[in-house]
């Protein structure tokens, strides 16, 4: 997607980005052309866009997320961005067979595979950052999943809730940092990898259950 405006809306009315959003399929979605400055934003209430291989942000675009539901069904690197990706209130959810993670910063990040038993790894290189804003889920509590940041020890920063469901098993990164702000829950395998979790609330009423591997700090 490119105009001459420089921007659009997606999954709601074009004029105002608001009103019912739709339900869109694309076997691959770029945003801009990187030669100039380019907005799309994912519109209306809880929009549901499925891209079958690959979503590309170019250079000099930016995609807004919304409150989309993001599923990136693409193996390989499905999230290529090289502009701008606001996540706002967005969910990305992983769903391949198998899958390697672009740095950045998401709102809600799931890896919820429909079968198959997948491996996502997280980073595509070294001296990455993965940030999550509010939830990282991995794992539906049915199917196998391993996502793991061994290879890439990307530096790890959730500043909410992170959950290993029944069935999934999470590998954390043995150099890159690793933080969450939020509460601990693990129904599934956690492996600490030899690193550390730096657990930063500033606020109470946070918990933790589940395999944690005796890896935790506490800070303020």
């Amino acid at each position: 997607l490119s105009s001459a405006a420089g921007t659009n809306c997606i999954g709601a009315n074009a004029s105002s980005c608001s009103g019912t959003a739709g339900t869109l399929v694309f076997g691959s979605l770029t945003i801009g052309n990187a030669a100039t400055a380019f907005t799309t934003t994912f519109g209306g209430t809880n929009p549901t866009t499925t891209t079958d291989n690959l979503l590309t942000v170019t250079a000099n675009a930016t995609l807004n997320g919304g409150s989309a539901q993001i599923t990136l069904a693409g193996s390989g690197t499905p999230l290529v961005n090289n502009g701008t990706l606001n996540s706002q209130d967005s969910t990305i959810k992983y769903t391949a067979a198998t899958a390697n993670i672009s740095p950045g910063i998401y709102d809600k990040l799931e890896f919820k595979p429909s079968g198959g038993n997948p491996t996502y790894t997280l980073g595509t290189g070294a001296s990455q950052t993965i940030t999550v804003n509010e939830s990282l889920v991995i794992g539906d509590g049915i199917n196998a999943v391993t996502v793991t940041a061994a290879a890439n020890n990307p530096n790890l920063d959730v500043n909410g809730d992170v959950t290993i469901d029944a069935g999934a098993t999470f590998t954390a990164p043995a150099t890159g940092t690793f933080s969450v702000s939020g509460s601990w829950t693990a129904n599934g395998a956690f492996n600490h990898n030899n690193g550390t979790i730096i657990f930063d609330s500033i606020t109470s009423g946070k918990t933790i259950s589940g395999d944690l591997d005796d890896k935790a700090k506490f800070s303020k």
